[in-house]
């Protein structure tokens, strides 16, 4: 004789949906994406280039069919002024904000003057396309021919750093 098969749990059915109701979403899948070798290019809204930038690889996080997260490692920046090369940026990654129209650059982020190859040094540089200007953060340095000041905490200058200043002197000159 067989024995009666018995079987228990300890959950309930999962609810079935209404009639009516969709069933909820399900989380779009996340991936991501390493490249090679990169090339971006950015343009002011008056034709004119903006910036240039390489970078050896980057990593883009996507979850469904949009990118959420993009980093790019080891980069090198050319900004331009007038179609010409005004300054390097070289720094650890760097992240680009198409929306706000500003390059962020994170990790030992050195600035050359191809003018006169004066330098400014940070933990950080934003870079704001529009208004043509460099904002530097962290243990700030400025190096030129004979002299150089900082750390300092914040500087900003613009394109080729032939102009330099404190957020607050630098407003008071706008």
């Amino acid at each position: 004789m067989a024995a009666p098969l018995l079987a228990w749990g300890c959950g309930s059915p999962a609810p079935a949906a209404k009639a009516g109701e969709k069933e909820p979403e399900k989380p779009a899948p996340r991936r991501a994406i390493d490249t090679g070798p990169v090339t971006i290019e950015g343009q002011l809204p008056n034709g004119e280039k903006s910036y240039a930038l390489k970078s050896p690889g980057a990593t883009f996080d996507i979850e469904g069919d949009k990118r959420i997260q993009s980093g790019l490692k080891d980069v090198e920046v050319t900004i331009f002024e007038a179609n010409k090369p005004a300054s390097v940026i070289r720094a650890d990654s760097a992240t680009i904000d198409k929306t706000n129209q500003k390059l962020v650059l994170v990790g030992k982020v050195v600035v050359t003057s191809q003018r006169d190859q004066a330098t400014l040094r940070a933990n950080q540089i934003v870079y704001r396309e529009t208004m043509a200007r460099v904002e530097a953060t962290g243990q700030v340095r400025l190096e030129q021919k004979g002299w150089s000041m900082g750390p300092l905490p914040e500087l900003w200058a613009n394109r080729d750093l032939s102009r330099v200043a404190t957020p607050k002197a630098w407003k008071e000159r706008e």
